[in-house]
C-alpha cells in the first residue's frame, strides 16, 4: 500500500502528532493532581487512625477509672500502668498523660472514681496548622458499696 502524498511513513502525522500532545497534557494533569489525591489519601488514613484512637483513649480511660473505682487507689502511676495495658500496647508513656489526679469524689448519691487521659495524635497528613492534635477523654466509674 503507497503511502500518502505529504507523509513520510507509517505513525506520522496530525494523528500521530495529536496523540503526542495528549500524552503531555496527560502528564501535566497527573503532576497536578497527583498532590491533591495524596492529600485526601492521607487525611482519609488519619481519620481513620484518630477515631481509632479516640476508641481506644476512651476505652483505656474507662478501664482506669473502673480499675481506681474496685481498688479505691488514687495512685497515678498504678492507674496509668492499667491504662496502658487496657489499650493493648496502643497508648504509651511518650504519647500519652494521666492528665491532673485520680479523684475519688463524693457526689450526693453516689461515689465516683474518674480519670482523665490526653492522648497526643501525630496525622501522617502534613497539616500547616497544627502537628500534633491532643484527645482527652474523661472517664469516671462508681464505686460500689461492699
Amino acid at each position: 500500500m503507497a503511502t500518502p502524498p505529504g507523509s513520510t511513513g507509517a505513525g506520522e502525522g496530525p494523528e500521530a502528532q495529536s496523540r503526542g500532545e495528549q500524552r503531555g497534557q496527560s502528564m501535566v494533569e497527573l503532576a497536578l493532581l497527583a498532590p491533591l489525591l495524596l492529600m485526601i489519601t492521607l487525611g482519609t488514613l488519619d481519620l481513620g487512625r484518630m477515631m481509632y484512637g479516640y476508641v481506644a483513649v476512651s476505652s483505656a480511660a474507662q478501664a482506669g477509672a473502673e480499675f481506681a473505682a474496685r481498688t479505691g487507689t488514687t495512685d497515678r502511676d498504678l492507674v496509668r500502668s492499667v491504662i496502658f495495658k487496657a489499650s493493648g500496647g496502643y497508648l504509651t508513656a511518650a504519647n500519652t498523660a494521666v492528665d491532673g489526679d485520680v479523684e475519688i469524689a463524693n457526689g450526693a448519691r453516689v461515689k465516683v472514681a474518674s480519670v482523665t487521659v490526653v492522648y497526643t495524635f501525630s496525622p501522617l497528613a502534613p497539616i500547616p496548622v497544627n502537628t500534633t492534635i491532643p484527645i482527652r477523654i474523661r472517664a469516671a466509674a462508681p464505686i460500689s458499696a461492699l
